[in-house]
Order: C-alpha cells, then sequence, then structure tokens
C-alpha cells in the first residue's frame, strides 16, 4: 500500500514538472515564434505583461511545489526507514535478553534447563535470531545436552563399579 501510495506521488510530481516544463517551453517557443517573425514590439510587449510574469509566477510556482512535495516524501521514506530500524533494534535487545535468562536457566540444571532449553528451541526458530544467534543457541544446547548426559552417565558408572566390587 505505501509503495503504491509513493509510486502515485512520484507520478504527480513528474506530471506538476512536466506541466511547468510545458509552460516555460510554449512560453519560449512562442516568444521565439514572435522574434522570427520580426514581430519586436510583440515580443517586447509580451514579455513586459501582466500575462507573461503571471504565466512564469505560475510555472515557477509548481515547480516548487514539486521539489517540496518530492523533498517532503523522501524525508517520509528516511523517517520510516529509521522507525524500522529503531523497532528491530529494540527487538533484537529483547531478543537477547530472553535469549540470557533461557541460557541462565539452562545453566541452573534440572527442570529449569528443560524450560531454557525450550525457550532457546523457539527463539532460534523466531524471525529475530539470525545465523549467529542460531550458532549461539546450538553450541548452548549441544553443550546443556553432552553436560546432561554425562552428569546421568556419571552416576551408573560409579553404581556398576560399587556393584561390581560388592560381588
Amino acid at each position: 500500500m505505501a509503495r503504491s501510495v509513493d509510486e502515485l506521488g512520484d507520478r504527480r510530481a513528474i506530471a506538476v514538472l512536466s506541466a511547468a516544463l510545458g509552460v516555460v517551453v510554449g512560453l519560449i517557443a512562442g516568444g521565439l515564434a514572435v522574434a522570427l517573425l520580426g514581430d519586436a514590439l510583440a515580443w517586447s510587449t509580451f514579455l513586459t505583461s501582466a500575462g507573461f510574469g503571471g504565466a512564469a509566477a505560475v510555472a515557477a510556482a509548481l515547480i516548487a511545489f514539486a521539489a517540496a512535495a518530492y523533498g517532503a516524501r523522501s524525508t517520509r521514506r528516511q523517517a520510516e526507514e529509521d522507525r524500522r530500524q529503531l523497532e528491530r533494534q529494540r527487538r533484537k535487545e529483547q531478543w537477547w535478553a530472553r535469549a540470557e535468562w533461557a541460557l541462565t536457566e539452562v545453566a541452573r540444571g534440572g527442570g529449569s534447563a528443560v524450560i531454557g532449553l525450550g525457550v532457546l528451541e523457539a527463539l532460534g526458530r523466531s524471525e529475530w535470531a539470525d545465523q549467529h544467534e542460531a550458532d549461539i543457541i546450538a553450541a548452548a544446547t549441544e553443550f546443556a545436552l553432552t553436560a546432561e548426559a554425562h552428569s546421568t552417565a556419571e552416576p551408573d558408572r560409579g553404581r556398576m563399579g560399587s556393584g561390581g566390587d560388592d560381588g
């Protein structure tokens, strides 16, 4: 929608500039035609008339309007882009705050780790997770799962070793 409005504004600006250019070219061509036909008095009279002054003022106003409209659209586009960038930055900061919380939960272990891993998984699917973030989540998840596997395997080995000594 915004793109079509901008295109419409651009077309309108081009139309206004074309109209102004047409007026100026028409005045010049008319003046040249009068000059080429040898009627210097008519040329002189036309250039000093209120009609020529009014036409030139209208042409100048159209050109100024088109330039101002173009400048306003350009400023609006830049403001929208700045707003999008700020929103993206804010979302990324929120994403990282959530990731930090989830990593802390994973580091705590136990039931908190399960919740933290679930949050990390969801954050990894988020539109705000770029490759860098996905790599961090993958590394944290792999580390947490490896640490969990080692922590559950060690007590089993200890029991097996003590069971073997008893028998």
